[in-house]
């Protein structure tokens, strides 16, 4: 009798922790949904994501490789996310023999274009942004001093030759 006592009072002071980090889990996967839906559209829609421990895992197929390869980046927005686990298939995705090296040489061009644009836009305040790019979308995550520099960094991408999208996850600090 005294074991089950003990087991109980037990279970009802853990109970209300574990009710919590589900909670906590709940409200950082329903953030990263909604920022995704913002970002990609109804292309995200199909994207399930789980939130353990500071990990965010993707999962689910999406129709654009640029959502699923800067889904990743949108997840890490989040200051609760450390890492991301990113399973994403995208339906156009091409293998190495239809041409997914040339796919990737481009992303790496527009990489490089959009990060000498942010260097002359806003000199070293640029090396705090990361630049992402795929299929023409660029997505920028990191921080600026003002207001001011966070609008010239997205105007500097915007006239980025190959690029058709900036997605802004540059915070103010």
């Amino acid at each position: 009798m005294r074991r089950l006592l003990i087991l109980l009072v037990t279970v009802l002071v853990l109970l209300p922790g574990v009710a919590s980090a589900q909670s906590l889990a709940t409200d950082v996967e329903s953030k990263i949904a909604a920022k995704l839906i913002d970002a990609f559209g109804d292309d995200a829609k199909a994207i399930r994501i789980t939130w353990v421990d500071g990990k965010a895992i993707l999962t689910g197929k999406v129709v654009e490789r640029s959502t699923q390869e800067l889904a990743e980046q949108v997840a890490l927005y989040f200051n609760e996310v450390s890492d991301v686990d990113n399973q994403l298939k995208a339906e156009k995705d091409r293998s190495l023999m239809e041409g997914q090296l040339q796919d990737e040489s481009l992303d790496a061009a527009l990489e490089t274009e959009a990060k000498g644009a942010l260097a002359s836009e806003i000199g070293s305040y640029a090396k705090d942004i990361n630049v992402e790019a795929a299929e023409g979308v660029v997505a920028l995550r990191g921080t600026v001093p003002d207001a001011t520099r966070h609008k010239l960094a997205i105007d500097s991408i915007s006239k980025v030759k190959g690029a058709t999208k900036v997605i802004d996850l540059l915070r103010v600090k």
